[in-house]
């Protein structure tokens, strides 16, 4: 019993001392809209690991520490202040571990900056890059061995140095320049194999598939063999093309990791994972891809770091939210378990008026299945399910086509604003118009209803993304309508007056070209949402949504029946008995319907 007890407490001890990360996980963010840039780790241990990343500005280095290889991270902590970018929209920043657990890390700067520590991060040297005119891109790092490390870069030419003394000091005299390639590339990929064998992974550029190609040289960089192609990836249509990270495992394979394109039987649709290829021959010929990722959407490698032959590996990924996110994991321990639904495309396919109602279809699908999808319209204002049984406007029954009818909402039922254009439609006149002065001559053909999606799988896996339902309204196009007939082209107000001896004026009158006002009041932005229309209709609830709605209309200086006298708008249904009295506050609501809102005079005289 004593011995059984023993071997008991040591795989205790084990586990607690080996964290296994069993699934892809998403970076932790320090608010809900942080956008998290180029994940960049460094492997220090068999469990702590440190990543850098960017902000959204690209304007400052973060850093977070785990201690258990992923499975929770510290607080954000401040790193460095980054001057400026290139209009690449990159920091470029790159780290690696070097020899004696000295971490480096460099990003580009006004010039090239790089930086070492020799107490895991807690403190920094000054850059130790010996031009300060010296800027590059597309950087990376490559630990070689007894103090020798790789610094590859892109300044006018594919280049790379080494560093003997740890990353200590550089010389570029020992610059090394990869061969004028045939075809043009920015991202690539260089690791050392032996100290005299170099080798070189990187997208081909300007052609249909974007090939990944390796060229190899086993004398330092004297002579390059031919290029071998790798596989066929994907340019996702940046100012880069598709990035690739390469390392070496325990037993001298070579790995490369890339962004890879996958036909999914989906007309004007593939999906985008996170790939590896490896060579056992140090990139003279390569065995059979395997995806890191596999979620049906897009995924986006970032970087690797390399411990004891295994690889961490990140990406950034729209899977959680419409935002993309960063994602991490470590190849052949972390599966790929949160796959939600992706939506592919949603259209309106039909348009009941008289019911005031539309179909409404959506092309969704996931690698195993799709349990439920639900459609918010105009923030809840009405929430229903969609289905792919071929019984709801939704085509035929398991095509992945899912389906419903919804009502119209218009700014007359629950829709709490319509923004910069509208159609008066009361009685026999229909009259478009817009915010910025504009009556009649204003192309009015649809309703934009903001949709959100929420996604389910059978292991309630969620995904939300939102459209817009573009609804065809009763009478589309311009001009002011009497039945079918026409009454206005297009009109405004023309004011004229003095400022003292100064004569001026204004106009609207389109159809002239004379376009002279602005929405919203003077100094204030046109494009702010607060300068739209709004509109309040007979027949709405009374203290509804147009009604709150108002209140914004009234700060622009809108008028109101004050029911109560105390000179403030504020519609309560102050007796709760679903009904507007006298004593109550309401819209100025004149006829049928009234649509009102500001603008001004303050167009630029050019």
């Amino acid at each position: 019993m004593k011995f059984s007890f023993y071997i008991l407490l040591v795989l205790l001890n084990s586990t607690n001392l080996f964290s296994q990360l069993e699934s892809i996980k998403e970076f932790p963010k320090e608010y809900e809209s942080q956008e998290i840039k180029e994940l960049t780790p460094v492997w220090i241990s068999e469990n702590e690991i440190l990543a850098f990343y960017s902000n959204s500005t690209l304007d400052t280095i973060f850093s977070r520490r785990t201690t258990n290889r992923g499975l929770t991270w510290s607080t954000q902590k401040y790193e460095r202040y980054v001057v400026s970018q290139s209009s690449s929209g990159k920091t470029f920043l790159t780290a690696v571990k070097g020899g004696n657990d000295r971490i480096i890390l460099a990003w580009s700067d006004t010039t090239a900056i790089m930086i070492y520590s020799d107490d895991k991060g807690l403190s920094w040297s000054h850059s130790t890059l010996p031009h300060p005119e010296f800027f590059a891109k597309y950087m990376g790092f490559f630990n070689m061995g007894s103090g020798r490390i790789l610094f590859s870069f892109l300044a006018i030419t594919l280049s790379y140095i080494i560093s003997y003394d740890n990353g200590e000091t550089w010389s570029f005299e020992n610059k090394t320049d990869l061969p004028t390639l045939s075809f043009p590339t920015r991202t690539f990929s260089i690791v050392a194999t032996s100290e005299d064998s170099i080798v070189c992974t990187f997208p081909r550029l300007n052609v249909e598939g974007v090939p990944v190609y390796s060229i190899v040289s086993v004398d330092g960089g004297e002579t390059w063999s031919d290029t071998v192609r790798v596989a066929l990836t994907h340019f996702r249509g940046g100012y880069s093309g598709p990035n690739v990270c390469s390392g070496i495992d325990d037993e001298k394979n070579l790995w490369v990791f890339f962004d890879h394109i996958k036909e999914i039987g989906f007309e004007e649709y593939n999906q985008q994972d996170v790939s590896v290829f490896k060579s056992s021959n140090f990139g003279l010929s390569w065995q059979k891809m395997n995806s890191f990722t596999k979620y049906l959407g897009g995924d986006f490698l970032d970087n690797i770091a390399i411990l004891d032959g295994k690889f961490f590996v990140t990406f950034h990924s729209s899977r959680s939210s419409v935002i993309e996110q960063s994602f991490y994991g470590i190849l052949g321990e972390s599966a790929d378990v949160f796959t939600p639904p992706v939506l592919l495309g949603a259209e309106v396919t039909d348009v009941d008026h008289e019911k005031e109602e539309f179909s409404y279809q959506a092309l969704i699908i996931d690698e195993d299945a799709v349990s439920q999808v639900t459609v918010e319209l105009e923030d809840g204002a009405f929430i229903g399910e969609m289905f792919d049984d071929g019984m709801h406007n939704d085509s035929l029954d398991s095509d992945n086509i899912y389906g419903n009818t919804f009502p119209i909402l218009t700014p007359t039922s629950v829709v709490p604003y319509y923004g910069k254009r509208y159609a008066l439609d009361v009685n026999k006149i229909n009259l478009p118009l817009n915010n910025s002065g504009i009556l009649a001559g204003v192309n009015f053909t649809h309703l934009s209803l903001l949709s959100e999606f929420k996604m389910y799988d059978i292991y309630n896996n969620v995904r939300i993304e939102r459209e817009t339902a573009r609804v065809p309204v009763m009478n589309p196009g311009s001009g002011g309508k009497y039945e079918e007939g026409g009454f206005l082209f297009s009109g405004g107000f023309w004011l004229s007056g003095y400022n003292g001896d100064s004569l001026w004026s204004n106009a609207v009158a389109s159809a002239s070209l004379v376009e002279d006002y602005l929405p919203g009041k003077v100094g204030s932005e046109p494009d702010d949402a607060l300068n739209r229309i709004y509109i309040v209709n007979i027949n709405d609830v009374p203290f509804g949504y147009t009604w709150q709605n108002w209140k914004d209309a009234v700060s622009l200086g809108a008028e109101f029946y004050d029911g109560d006298g105390d000179g403030i708008y504020n519609p309560v249904d102050k007796n709760w008995n679903d009904t507007w009295d006298p004593g109550e506050d309401m819209p100025m609501l004149i006829g049928n319907e009234t649509i009102w809102c500001v603008y001004n005079d303050g167009m630029p005289s050019n």
